[in-house]
């Protein structure tokens, strides 16, 4: 109830609204976890006056029954990490379709039109600061394109901000629980993380149906959507790759974090890295 509440002013808090009610129906089964998150939801709605947090709150119950019921059930990992993914893709279409209902708000434009505004600012900024008009000009295209290409992709920025909030909420619990005398199993260490060639065939299929999208502009999006969601989840594997090498080395978690860091800071060597990972189902680069 308080992270209802707390949400509508805490940015960003409203990602684990799902956690509470996730470990009440570990520990206490789904009907006493929905009903006190039943409450909570009435609570911070009627009583306290937040409806964007209501609302929040009531669509990540669909978060917490994945998560709960998939560690009660003692599902593997991976499982239980894919029910949150699937709450938590319905919980970001409620949000959509909830806040354009309810609340009248396109959540999607919204948040475009708040980033624009922010651009807007800072080139605003730049110009005080004695910027040329045709360096703003290029800031305002450049600006422009983003926000474009932003609309485009905004199918895969879903889907990978559901797999994010599912995947922190899972953290979140299991620490919880681990903190209660609970032993649940995780993950495989980030360093021996193995992918598919799921990513790599996505990342062709979206190339190729970008490149018939001259004259089928949907098959570009689509294509634009499949090519950035293999893109990422073969960053991911080769970043796993750059952690396994570090700690062959016996380098500090520390310095691994800044190595990834810097990785994702520059784009070639970003580059290079999703295509070793997009290729280590065939090669395993860890014999290397």
């Amino acid at each position: 109830m308080v992270l209802g509440w707390l949400s509508g002013f805490v940015p960003y808090l409203n990602l684990i609204l799902p956690s509470p009610t996730a470990v009440l129906i570990y520990r206490h089964g789904v009907a006493a976890g929905l009903l006190s998150w039943a409450v909570a939801v009435l609570l911070v709605g009627l009583l306290m006056g937040n409806l964007p947090g209501a609302v929040l709150l009531a669509l990540a119950g669909l978060i917490a029954v994945g998560i709960g019921e998939g560690l009660r059930r003692g599902l593997p990992p991976a499982q239980v990490l894919a029910l949150g993914v699937l709450g938590s893709v319905l919980w970001v279409l409620g949000v959509l379709v909830g806040g354009l209902w309810l609340l009248g708000i396109n959540s999607l434009e919204a948040t475009l039109k708040a980033m624009e505004q922010s651009m807007q600012q800072a080139m605003d900024l730049y110009g005080r600061l004695g910027f040329s008009a045709e360096q703003l000009r290029q800031m305002r295209e450049s600006t422009q394109a983003t926000l474009a290409l932003m609309r485009r992709l905004a199918p895969a920025i879903f889907f990978l901000t559901a797999v994010a909030t599912a995947y922190v909420n899972y953290w979140v619990v299991r620490v919880v629980l681990q903190r209660m005398g609970e032993r649940l199993a995780w993950f495989a260490p980030f360093s021996r993380w193995r992918s598919s060639p799921v990513p790599a065939l996505a990342m062709a299929l979206g190339l190729a149906a970008a490149f018939a999208g001259s004259r089928f502009p949907l098959a570009a999006t689509v294509g634009n959507n499949l090519f950035v969601l293999g893109w990422m989840s073969a960053t991911v594997q080769g970043l796993s790759l750059v952690w396994f090498w570090l700690e062959r080395q016996q380098v500090s978690r520390l310095v691994r974090g800044l190595v990834l860091f810097l990785v994702l800071s520059f784009w070639p060597v970003w580059a290079a890295t999703a295509a070793a990972g997009a290729l280590d189902p065939w090669f395993n680069w860890r014999r290397l």
